[in-house]
């Protein structure tokens, strides 16, 4: 048996065997209140037979998951649309591979069934949490790898930083969950018992990731109407609420009043009437808002949450929908006074209508002089991706440097950006039967294909609940690198921008070598060891 160990950020594949950063031992770092991880690949094991995995450094707690290889069938776009190009186009300029192939972005825990061999050569991710208040150092020894009958032993070290990873204070972080797949894929009858336990799992991987926002969809209110007269029932929504603040989020991303066709982009329609659509702006919608928005407001004050709340009104306005969208946003500011309104918005006709600018990162970057203006007179500003930004762009999908999602957040620090969004924790889609057979799905009625991992950041698991990603981890790290950059900033401004500047310089100009970034990140970390007192 063989044992190869390798950067926690470079992507590993079923069928390449040589890596840009491997050995046959290990160094990582990382601070205190943190992860320190490591990859490694395994090769000539028996299928079947069970993985142990023993750290004798006096460190306790490691987590160890097998990784499993999911298919990319089409690679991410050059730009915006078409998000996704057919195979056979080259777009080795901005990939690190062509389609089709395999790569490992699922972690599945060795507690559920990861310690048993998929195949003949297996990948591992392995993680040591290092608490808070444990004493710096470096903690050297051997990590022992045991697969049936043929074991291996590595030397290695962890180094453990003086530096803390600071909370979540400077970046926040929403990332959309599709509280109907909680039902679809663990049997969990939507809002009951069984579907708030694995609601729970699932907020952990947020949590994990250091999502600071959770959105509370609108259908969890019970609604009813007679004679043009509405009742509301927010027994389940303040449940849903006070769950979510017990596991740690901060902010109430509070559903969207409004869902549009994608295709059309025209108009709005208000969220509680799906099958006979009611144009939000119309007569019918202003009484039924009039008498929701009200509630809704005395609801949220009476328990607290009216202040740990942002109100999103409809997702994406364009140029054509600004009247539509500037009018609703006006009905909502009569009624919710004092509320922050929140949309992912990058046409520049909405100025002035939400207090938020959540922008495609490459639009910020290419209209900054605007955007900065914008915050000058008070509007927040965070970045956001979907299935574009492509190219070279930062973004999360699996066919590009796995690198990329944590760089997102060295690009909050870079630009002062206070958040990232993006709309796909686990939409995993109707046409996604096996999520590791299609990473690519197609939405919108068939008319938009999405670039690999687009949809999920997760994965559905097993009755237990959902599995995390590589990437998952990469954006959590590139969290916790953001805060630390704050952190250092406070104490010598002109230090951390040079630290940041060392990977990255703009949100398609960085760096995308692991042994260089890492480097680099062994420099941050010093550098707040030198600051912590």
């Amino acid at each position: 048996m063989k044992i190869t160990y390798i950067s926690a950020s470079e992507w590993l594949y079923p069928d390449v065997r040589e890596y840009a950063t491997q050995g046959d031992r290990f160094t990582i770092h990382g601070p205190r209140g943190g992860y320190a991880a490591i990859q490694a690949m395994a090769e000539g094991v028996t299928k079947g037979a069970r993985i142990t995995v023993e750290a004798a450094l006096g460190l306790d707690g490691l987590e160890c998951y097998q990784m499993i290889d999911v298919l990319c069938s089409y690679n991410t776009g050059e730009y915006m649309y078409p998000f996704a190009l057919p195979q056979g186009t080259d777009t080795s300029a901005w990939t690190t591979r062509l389609t089709p192939f395999r790569a490992y972005d699922c972690l599945q825990p060795f507690s559920r069934g990861g310690d048993i061999a998929r195949a003949e050569t297996v990948a591992l991710y392995f993680c040591f949490p290092l608490d808070a208040e444990m004493e710096p150092g470096v903690y050297g020894g051997e990590v022992t790898i045991k697969i049936g009958g043929e074991k291996s032993s590595s030397p290695c070290e962890v180094v453990v930083h003086k530096a803390v990873a600071p909370p979540e204070t400077n970046l926040m972080i929403s990332n959309w969950i599709n509280a109907k797949n909680i039902e679809k894929y663990y049997d969990a009858p939507y809002l009951g018992d069984k579907w708030f336990e694995q609601f729970g799992r699932l907020a952990a991987l947020m949590r994990r990731a250091r999502s600071t926002h959770i959105g509370i969809p609108l259908n969890s209110v019970g609604i009813t109407e007679k004679d043009g007269k509405y009742a509301f029932d927010f027994t389940i929504a303040e449940k849903l609420i006070r769950f979510s603040l017990k596991m740690g989020f901060q902010v109430l991303a509070l559903g969207h009043l409004c869902w549009k066709d994608y295709n059309k982009n025209d108009i709005y329609y208000l969220f509680h009437a799906r099958e006979k659509p009611v144009p939000a702006d119309s007569p019918e919608g202003y009484r039924f808002l009039s008498q929701f928005l009200p509630a809704w407001t005395a609801f949220l004050k009476e328990h607290g949450f009216y202040d740990k709340a942002v109100q999103q009104v409809g997702d994406e306005p364009n140029s054509q929908m600004c009247d539509n969208y500037r009018i609703i946003c006006g009905v909502v500011r009569k009624f919710m006074p004092g509320m922050k309104l929140m949309d992912a918005i990058s046409d520049l006709s909405n100025r002035g209508a939400s207090d938020y600018w959540v922008v495609l990162n490459c639009e910020y970057q290419e209209n900054r002089e605007i955007y900065e203006e914008f915050r000058a007179t008070g509007d927040i500003i965070w970045q956001y991706t979907a299935c574009g930004p492509g190219g070279k762009w930062l973004n999360r999908m699996i066919d590009i440097e796995l690198l990329r999602p944590r760089l997102l957040h060295w690009g909050n620090y870079r630009f002062k950006l206070e958040g990232y969004l993006h709309w796909g924790f686990n939409f995993w889609q109707p046409d996604q039967p096996d999520i590791y057979e299609y990473s690519n799905s197609v939405i919108n009625d068939g008319t938009t294909l999405l670039p690999p991992g687009d949809t999920h950041i997760c994965y559905p698991g097993d009755k237990r609940g959902p599995w995390m990603s590589i990437r998952a981890e990469q954006m959590r790290m590139g969290a916790e690198d953001c805060e630390l950059l704050y952190w250092i900033a406070q104490r010598d401004r002109a230090l951390a921008d040079d630290l940041c500047a060392g990977a990255f310089t703009s949100f398609n100009d960085y760096v995308a070598d692991p042994a260089a970034f890492e480097r680099n990140y062994v420099r941050l970390l010093e550098a707040a060891d030198g600051l912590y007192l």
